[in-house]
C-alpha cells in the first residue's frame, strides 16, 4: 500500500510539472493595442505639423462653419450657456495665438476666467458643458469655441503645480497638466486647474484616467525637444475628477505550482511513512508478545526422587 501511494505521489509531481496543466491560473491577458507602424507614425506627425502651423485667418471657413456646412455636434449659439456661466467676448481679446506660452497682455483674460470658475459649482459646469466635441473641431476653429464649456476625458500624462504668480484673482495655486484621448491620438491637451484630488499624484510619466470641464482658453504654443513648435488645445478648468484604478492582487505564478506542490508531496510521504513505521514496529512487538504468552509452558517440578 506505502509503494502503490509512493508511485501516485510521483505521478502527480510529474504531472504538476506541466505548465499546460496549469494555464486556468493564469489567464490571457487582453491582447494590448497594436503599436503604431511607422507610416502611421509619420502621418500623425505630418497632421501635428500641419495643425500647428495653420491659422484660421479666412471667416466662414474654418471647421464647424464651412459654407453649407453644419455646426459642430452639440455646438450651440453663443448664448448656449446659461447667464452666471458665460464668460464675455470681450474678455479674450488679446489672446494671441501665435504667441508662446501665455503671454502677459492675456493675463487679465486668464485670471478672470479663473475668478468665475472659482466661484461656480462643479455640477453646473458639467451639467452645461459640450461632451461630443473632437480634438481637430477644436484646434481648427478656436474662435468658435473660445469661451465655451467643454468636458474630455481620457489618460493624464503629466501633471505639476505651478510657481506662484500675484493676481488681482488671489488665486494661490494653480496645476497644469497634460491629457490624451482616442481622438487626439499622440496629440495632447494642456489643462490649467484650481484643485485636484489629494491622492492624485504630481510629477510626469502619470497614466491616470481623468476628466475635465473647463472653458477653452486658447491654442497653446509650445517649443519641443525637436526644436519645432507645437500647439495644444488649452482649457482653463476649476478641478480634475479622477477615476482611480482598483488595485488587485498578483495572481500567483503558475511556475511556483509544482514545487509547492511538490513539496508537499514529499512532506506527505515522510509524515505517512514515519506513521507507518511506527504502526508496523507496534504491530510486530504485539505479536511477539501474543507468542509469549500463548505459548505452551511446562512447570519445572525438579528431579523426581522415588519414593521410599
Amino acid at each position: 500500500m506505502l509503494v502503490g501511494t509512493l508511485v501516485i505521489v510521483l505521478m502527480s509531481i510529474f504531472k504538476s510539472a506541466n505548465p499546460k496543466n496549469w494555464a486556468w491560473l493564469n489567464p490571457p491577458q487582453k491582447q494590448q493595442q497594436r503599436p503604431l507602424s511607422p507610416e502611421e507614425e509619420q502621418r500623425i506627425k505630418q497632421l501635428q505639423e500641419t495643425l500647428t502651423q495653420q491659422v484660421v485667418g479666412q471667416p466662414g471657413q474654418a471647421a464647424g462653419k464651412k459654407k453649407g456646412g453644419a455646426a459642430p455636434k452639440n455646438a450651440a449659439p453663443a448664448g448656449d450657456l446659461p447667464q452666471d456661466l458665460r464668460i464675455p467676448k470681450a474678455v479674450f481679446d488679446k489672446i494671441n495665438e501665435r504667441a508662446l506660452f501665455i503671454r502677459h497682455a492675456e493675463g487679465d483674460a486668464y485670471w478672470a476666467v479663473f475668478a468665475k470658475l472659482r466661484d461656480l459649482p462643479q455640477a453646473d459646469l458639467e451639467r452645461a458643458a459640450l461632451q461630443d466635441v473632437t480634438y481637430t473641431q477644436v484646434f481648427s476653429d478656436p474662435d468658435f469655441y473660445r469661451g465655451r464649456l467643454i468636458t474630455l476625458e481620457g489618460e493624464l500624462l503629466q501633471l505639476n503645480q505651478l510657481p506662484h504668480h500675484d493676481n488681482a484673482a488671489k488665486i494661490d495655486v494653480v496645476y497644469e497638466g497634460w491629457l490624451r484621448n482616442a481622438d487626439s491620438g499622440k496629440n495632447p491637451y494642456v489643462f490649467h486647474c484650481l484643485d485636484k484630488p489629494s491622492r492624485l499624484a504630481e510629477g510626469g510619466k502619470l497614466s491616470e484616467k481623468v476628466s475635465i470641464t473647463g472653458y477653452f482658453f486658447k491654442r497653446y504654443q509650445y517649443p519641443a525637444q525637436s526644436g519645432l513648435t507645437y500647439a495644444a488645445p488649452m482649457l482653463l478648468a476649476k478641478r480634475i475628477r479622477w477615476f482611480p484604478v482598483v488595485q488587485r492582487k498578483a495572481a500567483a505564478d503558475p511556475r511556483w505550482v509544482p514545487l509547492l506542490l511538490g513539496g508537499i508531496a514529499i512532506v506527505g510521504i515522510s509524515l505517512g511513512g514515519a506513521i507507518c513505521f511506527f504502526i508496523l514496529r507496534e504491530q510486530r512487538r504485539s505479536n511477539a508478545q501474543l507468542k509469549r504468552f500463548a505459548a505452551p509452558t511446562i512447570p519445572d517440578f525438579g528431579p523426581i526422587e522415588p519414593p521410599e
